[in-house]
C-alpha cells in the first residue's frame, strides 16, 4: 500500500500509451475516469490537511467544520443524534480549552497535548441497536425532556454534582483561577437544574433514586444537593437518608445466568489432518485448542503497524529455505553466507512492502540481517565439521489411527563421515530456553507430571529426569521423515532447534536422539488423535492457556461462562474414553 500522499497520486497517474507487444493495455475511459475522481479526491485530501500557518487546535477546528459543513443532520436519525452527541462531547473540549489564561501559560504543543487528555476522558451516549430499546437521558439533558415524569437514578454524591478530585496537574483551585470549569461550578449547574425540574412538573413526578453501594459494594453517600432545604426538610430527610436499612445491599450474582453464557456448537465430524504443530496446542489446553483448530476463531486486526513475531520469523525462513536451495548451501564461508541472507532480506521485504520502507520495517529488516549474520558464522562452521545439507524445507505426511499428519520440516542434515542424520526447525527465539533447550518441549514440574498422569499422557526420562511431552514437533518430525522413509528407519538420527538468537552466543544449533523415548511419544501422539477423534476438548488447563487470546470472551473462566449443555456433552465424552 501506498505510504504517502504522493506514492497514492503517483498510483493513480495517467498510464502512458502501449509501446509495443507485450505491454500491459492502455486503461479505457472509465479507468481513467476513476483516477481523476481518485486524483481530486488525494488532492482534497491534501488541502484539508494543510494547516496553512494556523495552530494546531485552531487548524483541527476549521478541518472539522469544513468536513460536515454540507451535513444535515436529522433528529429522528439514532446514527445522527449520536454524532451530535459526539459533537457536543468534542465542542465541550474546545470550551474548557478557550482561556486566556491558559493560552499565555502554555504554548501549542502543550495545549494540543492536554486537548488530547481531555478528549480521550470525554463520553457521549449511544444509540441503542435494536428497535424498542427504552432510551435513557444523561442528567444534563434532563431539562429538555419533554416527559411528565422523571425517574433519575444514581442521584449520589461525586455524581450528582460531579466533582474531579485531586487532579495532578490542574487542582480545582487553578481551574477556578483559569476559569475552567470547576466543582463550585458543577455544584452551582446541577442545583438550578434539579430546581428547574421539580418547578416545571407537578409535586411527586421527579423521583430520585440512589445507590447505597457502588458495583465495587463501596459505600455511596446521598447527594449534598438533597440537603439545600429549611430545617425541619433536612431534619426529617437525614434521618430517612441514613436509616439503618431493612434489607442488605444487593450484590452481584455469583454467577452468570444461564441466558448469559456462551453457547459452543458441539463437536462435530474430527478434523482429516492435524499439523505437527497443533499437538502442542492440545497438549498445552485441550479448549484453547478446540477453540482455535475447530473453531478456527481468531482475532483479525487489520491495524499492524511492523512485523508480528510470524511474520518476521516467516521472513527469516525463507531466506533461509532460500539458502538451503541456492549453490552456497555447501559453503563454508560465513561471509558469502551472510551476504546471500542479507541480500534476500532486502529483496523479500521491497517485493511484499514496497521500495520505500517505513522506518519500522527498515529495522526489523536490519535485526534480521544482524541474526542472520550469526546464523552465517554457525552454518560455517557446521559444514566444516561435516555436516551437509540434504534436503532444504519439505513437507511429509503420515497416516496414524486414522488421522493425517502434516509437518514441514526446515531442513535435514546428514554427517559426510558418520552418516548421522539430523533434522533442524528454524526458531527466531531470544535464546534456546532452559536446560539447553529441553524446557521448549518437555516439563519435569510435579504439576505437570501429576496434571499428565491424570489426563493418561505417559512420563519418560531423557536427560537423567521423568519428564512428560509438551511439544511433540520433534519427534513427530523424526517419525514424519522415517515413515517417508527419507530417513532411514534405525539409522542414527538427531532432532532439534537452530535459535536465530539476538546475539552470537544465542545462535546455536541444538540436537537431541529420542529413539531411548520413541515408544512414549508415539503414544502422546495417539493420545491425542483419540481424543481430537472422539470431540474432546475438555478440561481447559490449570495454567489459564485459553486467557492469552480469548480472555474477552468468558467472565472468570470457561467453566462458569460456557452453556451447560456443551460442558455436559464433554464430560459425557470424557467418560466415554475411561
Amino acid at each position: 500500500l501506498p505510504q504517502t500522499l504522493d506514492a497514492a497520486r503517483a498510483c493513480c497517474a495517467p498510464a502512458a500509451a502501449a509501446p509495443g507487444p507485450g505491454a500491459p493495455p492502455a486503461p479505457d475511459e472509465r479507468a481513467l475516469a476513476e483516477q481523476a475522481l481518485l486524483r481530486a479526491a488525494l488532492d482534497a485530501v491534501r488541502a484539508l490537511l494543510d494547516p496553512q500557518g494556523r495552530p494546531p487546535l485552531a487548524h483541527l477546528s476549521v478541518m472539522l467544520q469544513t468536513l460536515f459543513a454540507a451535513r444535515t443532520l436529522e433528529e429522528r436519525a439514532p446514527g445522527d443524534r449520536e454524532l451530535a452527541a459526539a459533537a457536543g462531547a468534542a465542542l465541550a473540549v474546545f470550551e474548557a480549552l478557550d482561556s486566556d489564561a491558559l493560552s499565555d501559560a502554555l504554548d501549542e504543543p502543550q495545549r494540543a497535548l492536554l486537548f488530547e487528555s481531555l478528549l480521550a476522558t470525554a463520553t457521549y451516549p449511544l444509540e441503542p441497536e435494536s428497535p424498542g430499546t427504552l432510551l435513557t437521558e444523561g442528567w444534563l439533558e434532563l431539562p429538555w425532556s419533554p416527559a411528565p415524569d422523571l425517574v433519575v437514578t444514581g442521584f449520589n454524591e461525586g455524581s450528582v454534582p460531579d466533582a474531579v478530585v485531586g487532579h495532578a496537574f490542574l487542582p480545582d483551585r487553578l481551574r477556578q483561577g483559569l476559569g475552567l470549569t470547576s466543582n463550585e461550578r458543577r455544584a452551582a449547574r446541577d442545583t438550578y437544574l434539579l430546581q428547574a425540574l421539580l418547578a416545571s412538573r407537578p409535586a411527586g413526578a421527579v423521583r430520585l433514586l440512589l445507590e447505597r453501594v457502588s458495583s465495587r459494594h463501596d459505600v455511596r453517600k446521598p447527594s449534598r444537593l438533597l440537603f439545600l432545604c429549611d430545617e425541619p426538610t433536612l431534619i426529617t430527610r437525614a434521618k430517612r437518608l441514613y436509616s439503618d436499612a431493612e434489607n442488605a445491599a444487593a450484590g452481584h450474582p455469583r454467577s452468570l445466568p444461564e441466558a448469559w453464557r456462551l453457547s459452543l456448537p458441539p463437536p462435530g465430524p474430527p478434523p482429516e489432518r492435524l499439523s505437527a504443530t497443533a499437538f502442542k496446542s492440545y497438549l498445552a489446553c485441550p479448549f484453547t485448542f478446540y477453540l482455535n483448530h475447530i473453531l478456527e476463531m481468531e482475532a483479525c486486526d487489520d491495524r499492524a503497524v511492523e512485523l508480528d513475531p510470524p511474520a518476521f520469523g516467516t521472513l527469516c525462513h525463507n531466506a533461509l529455505e532460500a539458502f538451503a536451495r541456492s549453490d552456497l548451501r555447501d559453503s563454508s564461508t560465513a561471509a558469502e553466507i551472510a551476504a546471500f541472507l542479507h541480500t534476500e532480506i532486502w529483496r523479500v521485504m521491497r517485493r511484499t512492502y514496497g521500495e520505500a520502507l517505513p522506518a519500522v520495517l527498515h529495522l526489523q529488516a536490519s535485526a534480521a540481517c544482524k541474526r542472520l549474520g550469526f546464523f552465517a558464522s554457525c552454518q560455517a562452521r557446521l559444514r566444516a565439521d561435516g555436516w551437509r545439507i540434504v534436503m532444504p524445507e519439505h513437507t511429509f505426511e503420515m497416516t496414524e489411527r486414522g488421522m493425517r499428519i502434516r509437518g514441514r520440516v526446515d531442513r535435514i542434515d546428514r554427517h559426510e563421515g558418520n552418516g548421522k542424520w539430523r533434522i533442524l526447525d528454524y526458531k527466531t527465539w531470544d535464546r534456546l530456553g532452559k536446560e539447553e533447550g529441553l524446557d521448549r518441549f518437555t516439563s519435569a514440574a510435579k504439576a505437570d507430571l501429576a496434571d499428565a498422569a491424570a489426563r493418561g499422557l505417559p512420563a519418560f526420562t531423557l536427560a537423567g529426569k521423568t519428564r512428560v511431552w509438551t511439544d511433540l514437533q520433534l519427534p513427530l518430525y523424526l517419525l514424519l521423515t522415517q515413515a517417508d522413509t527419507r530417513v532411514t528407519s534405525g539409522a542414527p538420527a538427531e532432532c532439534g532447534y537452530l535459535t536465530l538468537g539476538e546475539t552470537e552466543a544465542e545462535t546455536v544449533c541444538r540436537t537431541w536422539d529420542f529413539s531411548a523415548c520413541r515408544d512414549e511419544a508415539v503414544a502422546a501422539v495417539r493420545h491425542v488423535i483419540d481424543r481430537v477423534r472422539a470431540g474432546v476438548f475438555w478440561p481447559p488447563s490449570p495454567k489459564r492457556e485459553w486467557a492469552r487470546d480469548y480472555a474477552s470472551l468468558f467472565l472468570d473462566s470457561p467453566e462458569k461462562s460456557v452453556s451447560a449443555e456443551w460442558l455436559a456433552d464433554q464430560r459425557r465424552r470424557l467418560g466415554g474414553l475411561s
